[in-house]
This record gives C-alpha cells, sequence and structure tokens, in this order.
C-alpha cells in the first residue's frame, strides 16, 4: 500500500489499513508492507496507525521495524529489535525468546558481548533472575540451570525452552537462527492466546527483508505466519 505526503490520501490509506487490521482472520495471518518514495509519508502514515489503533485498552500490540538497518540481512538482530518494542507488562510473554537469545549468544560468541539488562529493555522476570544469580555475567547458560526449579518450574523448561535449546546446539551457528524465530513465533502465539491481543508488525524499508530464506521468502514473513500475528 502506497502513502501519499496529502492529507486527505494518507487518511485513506489509515482507513484502509484499519479495515484490514481489524478483518476477524482465523486460522492466517495478515502481512501488510507500507512502501513509497522517501518523503511520501509512509512511516507518518504507520504512526498514525499506531496511535490510532495501539491505545492502552487496544486489542493490538504494535511492534515497529526499520529494515535499512541491518534487520533485513540479520533476522536474529531484526528479533531483537521486535523484542524491545514490547511493553514491560508484557515483557513475561517473552521469556522463551530471552533464554534462546542469550544461549544462541554466547554460543556463537564463546560469552555474551554484553549482559542481558543491556541487551533487552524490558527484562522478563525469569531472564532477569537468572542474570541477577550470575556471579559471571559473561555467562548465562551455565547459572539458567541451576534456576531450574527456583525462578522457573521445572515442567516448564523440560517441556518448553529444553527442545529450544537443544535445537541451538543441533544446528551451527550460521544456521541456528532459525531458531530464534521460531521462539519468537511462539511467544508472539502465547500472547494472543493468552491476552487476546495480537501483536502488528510495521516493517518499513520492507524490500530489505526478502530473501534469507532457501526458499527466497523473507524471515519477517515466516514469522507473522508462525505467530499467526498481523
Amino acid at each position: 500500500m502506497v502513502s501519499d505526503s496529502g492529507h486527505v490520501k494518507r487518511e485513506n490509506v489509515i482507513s484502509a489499513l484499519k479495515e484490514i487490521i481489524e478483518m476477524n482472520i482465523s486460522g492466517g495471518c495478515r502481512f501488510i508492507s507500507i512502501c513509497g518514495e522517501e518523503g511520501s509519508g509512509r512511516t507518518t502514515a504507520a504512526r498514525m496507525l499506531r496511535s490510532e489503533l495501539g491505545g492502552p485498552e487496544s486489542e493490538f500490540m504494535f511492534l515497529w521495524l526499520d529494515a535499512a538497518t541491518g534487520c533485513g540481512s540479520y533476522p536474529e538482530q531484526g528479533c531483537l529489535t521486535l523484542r524491545n518494542c514490547i511493553p514491560a507488562e508484557h515483557s513475561s510473554y517473552f521469556s522463551l525468546y530471552d533464554i534462546c537469545c542469550m544461549v544462541r549468544c554466547e554460543r556463537v560468541h564463546g560469552k555474551l558481548p554484553a549482559p542481558p539488562d543491556e541487551v533487552f529493555t524490558s527484562l522478563s522476570p525469569v531472564i532477569k533472575d537468572i542474570s541477577e544469580n550470575c556471579k559471571d555475567r559473561q555467562y548465562f547458560t551455565r547459572y539458567m540451570y541451576e534456576e531450574v526449579g527456583k525462578a522457573m518450574p521445572e515442567s516448564w523448561f523440560g517441556d518448553i525452552v529444553r527442545p529450544f535449546i537443544s535445537a541451538i546446539y543441533a544446528q551451527p551457528n550460521q544456521k541456528n537462527w532459525i531458531v530464534i524465530l521460531e521462539a519468537m513465533a511462539s511467544c508472539m502465539k502465547e500472547l494472543k492466546k493468552t491476552t487476546g491481543i495480537e501483536p502488528v508488525i510495521i516493517a518499513d524499508n520492507a524490500e530489505n527483508l526478502y530473501g534469507c530464506l532457501e526458499s527466497g521468502d523473507g524471515w519477517l514473513k515466516y514469522l507473522v505466519e508462525k505467530a499467526g500475528c498481523g
């Protein structure tokens, strides 16, 4: 959908987008790209949409992504950008992603380049507890296992978290970012299922988001379809 600098035309775009987002869709998802030439008002249109549909009582949670900042080439960075749009009151739903993100980061680099509170704008409670009990903040995984049965339920760790961690170690570093996508999608799906709030991703410069998967599809489309979000 192409925005325009003219106020009336931009209002038409917002009205059309609102109708699409508010449609009751089950068993599918919505993938909308707001595109246009530089200066045509696409970013303004996206902000207008967020302000009109994203109030305190909204059924939608808007996540913002500018694909021109390296997120197109590096899906793990894109997921982190989306994760840091999550308000603190809903951060608990993203504990699985947060753990997977830290475990993968430690595996890739040998140790954490930065502790969790410098990575996430709002720590999930589980990550906060693990981080506070780390004797060495450059390492996460070893202390995470000590928190099983304390900061995190054994059943949740065994049934949900462990398979994702195993998948991270089963894949070489250049491919295990797909696990991060799966974890983020799982968290978004749980948020929607539990709270009724649907994550809606707005991507600027979306033309940079294609070709990352072997199928030729963009990783964001993959994430949206897995999560069943807008």
